[in-house]
């Protein structure tokens, strides 16, 4: 792994480091500033609806209903949170769990109406997308450094199609983030120490998390679970660094965990796809 840079003896790092970080807070402003982009003058805090993915949405959110019980929630067929059981619903290709999230938030705050849930759910969408910018720069950190990790998050944070698409409430925003989780969880999965005298609790427990943010990922877009070769790769190179057996089944078991841990979460994320 390259070696870290060593701020307290530069200076000019600091200084560089610093208008980096200055640089993140800006694109994280921007991300929430506007979200009311196409306000309806005569209405106060009301929105036009102007985006269509936005608007079917929240239409759909809208129109769902909590469940009564648990094995409600994971009955498909009669489940109130599956879109695809709505009258007006033929075809749903989002993933489950941002739905979810705005629902829940926006029934919390008393906002559960077609009007008001759009603002939440560009909330959480702005919301994510920062968090986004916080994972790239923890990641760039571990692999390279403060600044290496500063500079990657400030490319993300002014990057205009981010900002843009935290603007809309689509699940776009809610898979990157969980991706870029899955993605930390991996590095530390393959730092993780493993060996006859201490406990491998840590090694489960990383490859537990990595599996269960790729799960999440895949609930919010199916097309996340093109994110396999990665995880492959993590595998692969973990068991590269191991030359006893006891480690090597430390590996195989921390995978097959990972993998479980990803379809339990995909399981209670998104039950329709069920």
């Amino acid at each position: 792994m390259p070696e870290r840079t060593n701020l307290s003896a530069a200076p000019a790092n600091r200084l560089f480091l610093f208008a980096l970080c200055c640089c993140v807070a800006l694109g994280i402003t921007c991300r929430f500033v506007g979200l009311n982009w196409d306000a309806d003058p005569d209405i106060q805090f009301a929105s036009r609806h102007l985006h269509p993915d936005e608007r079917f949405l929240c239409l759909t959110a809208t129109a769902l209903q909590w469940p009564h019980s648990l094995a409600t929630y994971f009955e498909t067929a009669r489940a109130p949170l599956n879109p695809l059981n709505l009258p007006d619903v033929s075809l749903f290709v989002y993933g489950q769990l941002p739905l979810l999230l705005m629902k829940a938030v926006a029934a919390a705050l008393g906002r559960d109406n077609y009007d008001d849930i759009v603002l939440v759910g560009r909330a959480l969408s702005a919301l994510f997308d920062s968090g986004s910018v916080l994972l790239l720069f923890s990641i760039g950190r571990r692999i390279g450094g403060a600044v290496l990790g500063a500079l990657a998050a400030v490319l993300l944070a002014l990057t205009p199609l981010h900002i843009q698409q935290a603007h809309f409430f689509t699940v776009d925003s809610f898979a990157t983030f969980f991706l870029l989780a899955s993605f930390l969880a991996a590095l530390h999965w393959l730092d993780s120490p493993t060996s006859k005298q201490t406990s491998t609790f840590i090694v489960y427990r990383s490859a537990f998390i990595v599996g269960c943010c790729w799960g999440a990922a895949i609930a919010c877009k199916i097309s996340s679970v093109l994110f396999l070769p990665i995880i492959f790769l993590f595998i692969v190179a973990r068991r590269r660094t191991e030359r006893d057996s006891h480690k090597r089944r430390a590996t195989w078991t921390g995978a097959a965990l990972l993998l479980l841990a990803a379809f339990i979460t995909f399981r209670i994320a998104q039950p329709m796809a069920f």
